[in-house]
């Protein structure tokens, strides 16, 4: 009879033991900011050529503002995805504990019954 509850515990483990099927999907590349510096006309350029460039320097520093806006999202995302995946995993161990317990609470019953108790 203890083969019996060994089998069937052996058994019954190898089921949690099973690869889980996860949907992960691989990390995307790296992003890249693609925004265009522009150039320094120098101290000493035209006030033409400085406010060309202070115009080209503020649509600089927007694009930047975008650039970290939009990878700010992308984390926000992965966070919230994150946050699912591991109340799934709690939710999958709290499941897999009380099955435990009721297998080890059903195998001590059968025990007792074999002794005739």
């Amino acid at each position: 009879m203890r083969y019996a509850i060994l089998i069937a515990g052996l058994l019954c483990s190898s089921a949690f033991a099973a690869e889980p099927t996860s949907s992960a999907a691989t990390p995307a590349a790296s992003a890249k900011l693609d925004c265009v510096q522009p150039e320094f006309p120098g101290a000493k350029a035209k006030p033409a050529k400085i406010e060309a460039f202070n115009k080209l320097y503020q649509a600089y520093g927007d694009c930047v503002n975008a650039f970290i806006q939009s990878q700010n999202a992308i984390v926000a995302a992965a966070e919230a995805q994150r946050k699912l995946e591991l109340e799934k995993a709690n939710a999958a161990i709290d499941a897999g504990n009380a099955a435990t317990a009721a297998y080890k609470e059903y195998a001590a019953r059968i025990e007792l019954a074999s002794k005739g108790k």
